[in-house]
């Protein structure tokens, strides 16, 4: 450890009578070796390894996985959060980690997938009417809600409809005009 204060005083200009000396430290215990996190990251159904996925240190670094789903960082020793996110085929992972100086910390994930989105609806009906149309459909496992969209031209470009998700299985349009042909997705 070096401590280097010089010893000159100066001289004061205030009532206060103030005298000030001025110092320099330095502490080598502060120079303290990062530890390595490092694991691999998996599906938890097979085994299969999960390349790509984004291992995120919670107000810190992050790195992705390689092809075979393994990852490396090296972080200051202490205890931090880690996260793994993986798009949209898998459940994110977070978990508290304590790193150690000089050491590996070994931290392997297992992700869950996500369930697979519902099935679109079956059975969609229109039901015209003057300068309306009333949809009707049966109702998708799973689903929380539906969004309704509106073109002029088979394959062409379509509107959202309804501001936030229908909950039950049915929307009447009043935004046509007679005798405009459109399709509804």
């Amino acid at each position: 450890m070096h401590v280097l204060v010089h010893d000159r005083v100066l001289p004061t200009t205030s009532s206060f009578n103030w005298r000030t000396r001025i110092g320099s430290f330095k502490f080598p215990q502060c120079n303290v070796a990062p530890g390595t996190l490092q694991g691999k990251v998996t599906d938890s159904t097979n085994g299969s390894n999960i390349s790509g996925a984004l291992v995120q240190i919670s107000g810190g670094p992050s790195t992705s996985t390689n092809l075979n789903g393994d990852y490396s960082m090296s972080l200051a020793p202490g205890t931090c959060q880690r996260d793994v996110l993986e798009g949209r085929l898998h459940e994110p992972d977070a978990q508290r980690r304590q790193v150690t100086s000089g050491a590996l910390t070994s931290d392997n994930a297992s992700l869950v997938p996500s369930p697979p989105p519902p099935q679109p609806p079956t059975g969609l009906a229109a039901n015209p009417g003057n300068s309306q149309v009333g949809l009707i459909w049966n109702a998708s496992s799973g689903a929380t809600g539906y969004n309704v969209f509106r073109g002029t031209l088979q394959g062409g470009g379509k509107t959202k409809l309804n501001p936030s998700p229908v909950s039950g299985t049915s929307y009447n349009d009043t935004a046509v005009s007679n005798g405009t042909t459109t399709t509804t997705k």
